[in-house]
């Protein structure tokens, strides 16, 4: 069975965009602590308004930007370990 998981991408548009976790707290008033684990996307919960304050700040309009949908394959069914990007549908 496979699963379809969300990851924010928020690492790699800070490094990007040459931008501190320290520097987008201080930008956004988003603890640093917060944004700790939304760019280790080590939560399965997600605070809209900070993403939406994220975005913000960060002058990102489209959500595929920061979002990154990809399969988790279950190994017990003898499906590949790892994970894969989906591709856009266009």
């Amino acid at each position: 069975m496979n699963n379809w998981k969300v990851r924010l991408k928020l690492k790699e548009l800070l490094v990007e965009r040459e931008i501190s976790q320290k520097e987008l707290a201080l930008r956004t008033g988003i603890r640093e602590a917060t944004l700790s684990v939304i760019v280790r996307n080590t939560t399965d919960k997600i605070n809209y308004k900070h993403i939406g304050t994220i975005m913000n700040e960060l002058n990102i309009e489209d959500f595929n930007t920061i979002f990154e949908l990809y399969e988790e394959y279950d190994s017990r069914e003898g499906n590949f370990q790892g994970s894969h990007v989906a591709e856009k549908n266009e």
